[in-house]
């Protein structure tokens, strides 16, 4: 068993990363009840840095974190130091940085896909664009050391940026070789020892990331300062074609020499979010967060073990306050704190060979999903699937609907889907208003932390996580809770409308039964001036030839028949229902309740026809695509009119290589149409 290590008021539960800057641990924070919480601690103990020339700079930057509150800025939870060492302290959350990702992508030989690395980029400017606007010392606020050991990600796929305090210092000793080969490739070639940042240093560090993330290479600095034979020769790493003609604009002119360069980061921001909007991209934190799973699953099960470990952790705080240790002991950056005589559980390795995973991602024989990791998302997901149902089942029909879902564009003009989801509207909190700290809300009911006793784990307390089945369980129960609730409103409305048509049905008899007997009450008008009642005998005229007088006739008002009343109507005879019959897996089944449309999880490029774009034509093909319980694509139905020049068999080829995550229905896997918009544009 290893203990924590005090590093002032802090103890070290875990060293997380090392490299040129120094140490990164994942520590608690010393309180007068124990541990207060957690926090990202940030050393700067690396070779080649000068500890007191650096403090300077964080100090003078002390206060700079409580000035620029955004979600896509890390919160600086304190900066101070610790003997020699200067260090920066964050709110701690779960997750990894953005070397990190690079390094695990390319360990296990996955391309980060373009819709990734776009939303990456538009996070990290949204920071940048925040500390711009913000100003201290009468200056506005620039990182100045913008590298990938800066960048956070967390398992929710969330950004956030570090490194405002120590940025402008870090730059002063970029001539140790170590800083340089380390962090060089983000910097501008103009950045040497003891130069200001300016407004267009982060431009350039901003290109070398998005030129990284989009072809899979790091950046090489070339000794004219031309970079734009190097983009134009660029691939997509992830899509194997060039990079789209917009994209090599941008940036050309991000690395292009300081005084060509877009002029500050939010102008830059600009021109990328036209390019984004212009494209249709659509990404979401969930695929981000998909994507770390599937990178880190069983380090990211680990971390949420160690973390309620680390909160139940018992400290003697008054003898704490008497140790004073300057400087930490390098340790193992596996470091996991386990009581005396307990081994530790074994976990098991989140890993996904699903067919969506394995096209999108990569494959490998070995990978195995563990849905513990990803069970908090479907939840949420799934819950919210059928509120929105139940919100709008009163203003659609069940058959499948079309909504706009953005593709990844190829290089050049090509086409972009549409497909009837929104995962947006599912998992991704607004960009500005949505904070977290990494952990599961399970770990919120720690047990309280006592400040007896010595440095020993309390761990009898803390829950395992679920296991599949329990899980799957509450899937299910979810999801027939409300497809009975549904059921319950149908017979409700159902009976209701019935008794609406009895009703309506008497009266119209009613009213039928009325006119009937009106009519038979009117005596007949006569049909002729010769018509004469039948009880008065015709006269004669008298022989003198004149007619006599003709005595007044007797009428009596003939006896009135009855009116005949209408026979009853039969009511008519309910027929309940028939019971819905049970779900199979594989069975054919239009939205409605219990039923989750199938979602999208690889979305290739459709490739654009070389004769369409020579004569500039454009078009828009819409299809029904049925995906079976497997997630494949097993038929493709063109809609409408064709649109020729090749438009049709690239939509429909496009569309063949999908791969989806099945629909179900009551948590059985269905087979499903759903309609699809691919348009291309020249």
């Amino acid at each position: 068993m290893t203990t924590p290590q005090q590093f002032g008021e802090y103890l070290l539960f875990r060293k997380l990363t090392t490299d040129g800057l120094g140490e990164t641990y994942r520590a608690g924070k010393i309180g007068n009840q124990g541990i207060e919480r957690v926090v990202l601690l940030r050393m700067f103990n690396g070779a080649g840095l000068d500890a007191e020339t650096l403090w300077r700079t964080v100090a003078d930057r002390m206060g700079l974190h409580r000035s620029m509150q955004n979600p896509h800025i890390g919160d600086g939870a304190d900066v101070g130091r610790v003997g020699t060492t200067p260090y920066v302290a964050y709110e701690y959350v779960s997750g990894k940085n953005l070397a990190e990702l690079i390094k695990q992508a390319r360990a296990k030989a996955y391309q980060i896909p373009t819709e990734h690395a776009l939303f990456i980029m538009e996070r990290i400017t949204f920071g940048l664009s925040a500390a711009f606007a913000t100003r201290h010392r009468d200056q506005r606020v620039q990182h100045g050391f913008l590298v990938p050991e800066n960048i956070l990600l967390s398992n929710e796929g969330e950004v956030r940026l570090i490194g405002f305090e120590s940025g402008p210092g870090l730059r002063e000793f970029l001539g140790a070789a170590p800083l340089r080969e380390a962090f060089g490739a983000y910097l501008g070639p103009e950045v040497q020892p003891g130069t200001l940042a300016t407004s267009t240093d982060d431009v350039f560090s901003l290109g070398s990331l998005l030129y990284e993330l989009l072809t899979g290479n790091r950046l090489v600095h070339v000794p004219d300062g031309n970079y734009d034979p190097l983009i134009d020769d660029a691939i997509l790493h992830s899509e194997d074609q060039p990079l789209p003609p917009s994209l090599r604009a941008l940036l050309k002119s991000s690395l292009a020499p300081k005084e060509q360069r877009i002029g500050d980061v939010q102008q830059w921001q600009q021109a990328f979010g036209r390019y984004t909007n212009e494209a249709n991209y659509s990404p979401t934190t969930f695929n981000l967060a998909f994507f770390m799973h599937t990178l880190f699953g069983g380090e990211i099960e680990q971390e949420t073990v160690d973390i309620a470990r680390e909160k139940a952790t018992q400290v003697d705080v008054a003898a704490l306050a008497q140790t004073q240790v300057d400087e930490p002991t390098p340790g193992p950056s596996d470091t996991v704190l386990i009581p005396p005589g307990q081994a530790p559980e074994p976990i098991p390795a989140f890993e996904d060979d699903s067919p969506a995973a394995s096209a999108h991602y990569g494959s490998s024989s070995q990978k195995k999903t563990n849905w513990k990791v990803l069970a908090p998302l479907v939840l949420i997901a799934i819950a919210t699937g059928l509120g929105a149902y139940y919100y709008m089942s009163g203003a659609r029909d069940s058959a499948a609907e079309t909504a706009d879902v953005g593709m990844a564009p190829p290089a050049d003009p090509t086409g972009t889907f549409d497909q009837g989801l929104d995962d947006e509207s599912l998992l991704d909190p607004s960009a500005e208003g949505v904070e977290g700290d990494g952990t599961d809300d399970a770990l919120d009911d720690a047990p309280e932390i006592s400040a007896a006793g010595g440095d020993a784990v309390d761990v009898s307390s803390v829950d395992a996580p679920p296991t599949p089945e329990e899980v799957e369980t509450q899937i299910n129960n979810l999801v027939n809770d409300r497809a009975n609730t549904l059921e319950a409103k149908y017979e409700d409305e159902l009976a209701l409308l019935r008794q609406q048509l009895a009703d309506a049905e008497q009266a119209q008899a009613e009213a039928e039964a009325a006119e009937a007997k009106q009519a038979e009450a009117k005596p007949q008008a006569p049909s002729g001036a010769a018509a004469q009642p039948a009880n008065i005998p015709a006269q004669r005229p008298a022989a003198g030839g004149t007619a006599s007088q003709t005595p007044e006739p007797k009428t009596t008002a003939p006896a009135q028949a009855p009116a005949k009343q209408p026979e009853p109507e039969p009511e008519p005879v309910e027929k309940k229902p028939e019971p819905p019959k049970p779900v199979s897996l594989g069975d054919l089944v239009e939205f409605g309740p219990g039923v989750s449309r199938p979602e999208m999880t690889q979305r290739p490029s459709p490739r654009y026809p070389p004769s369409a774009r020579r004569l500039g034509k454009q078009a828009t093909v819409k299809l029904r695509v049925l995906v079976n319980e497997d997630g494949k694509v097993v038929q493709v139905d063109k809609v409408g009119s064709k649109a020729g020049f090749g438009f049709d068999e690239a939509a429909i080829s496009a569309a063949e290589r999908t791969q989806w995550r099945a629909a179900t229905k009551n948590g059985v896997r269905v087979k499903m149409w759903v309609e699809l918009k691919i348009a291309f544009k020249p």
